[in-house]
């Protein structure tokens, strides 16, 4: 999560949640490993290991291949949304006086605090919160850094 360019016309930031893919891989390839050797060594429940290993590792993959891409334009007036997946890749442009801010929600689930970064829209037919992190997870402190820096460029108090 990085802002890649800001300046006064132009706002361009990157979402990549890469810890959990980095992880869901690692421990991909271990179970797969285990597995193998098991495998290897006449065990048939190898195979579930296997199969447990490589799904996690698929998982992982398609984690790491998830990002979002903001890009808020004065010039052009527009805010572009990019969401992009291992299969492909969605667009979401807005009116750039559409978006009102950038906040953080915040959710208490299993004595858990999660965090979800969303843009406020307003005005239109696609109103209310467009989130661009996917879901809630940890990384309050991250998240709250990138709405700071999107709302000052902004000009929107926090």
């Amino acid at each position: 999560m990085g802002v890649i360019q800001n300046s006064e016309t132009r706002f361009e930031a990157s979402i990549r949640s890469w810890l959990a893919g980095f992880l869901l891989s690692v421990f991909g390839v271990l179970f797969t490993a285990l597995g193998v050797a098991a495998l290897g060594a006449g065990e048939a429940q190898g195979g579930i290991f296997v199969a447990v290993g490589l799904g996690m590792i698929g998982l992982g993959v398609w984690l790491l291949s998830r990002r979002t891409h903001i890009l808020l334009d004065r010039e052009t007036g527009t805010a572009t949304i990019r969401f992009a997946r291992l299969f492909g890749r969605r667009d979401l442009t807005l009116p750039l006086a559409s978006i009102t801010r950038a906040q953080v929600l915040r959710r208490r689930t299993s004595g858990n605090r999660l965090y979800k970064l969303v843009l406020q829209v307003s005005g239109d037919e696609q109103a209310g919160p467009h989130s661009l992190t996917g879901g809630y997870s940890s990384g309050g402190w991250r998240k709250g850094r990138m709405a700071r820096a999107i709302n000052a460029w902004l000009g929107v108090e926090d």
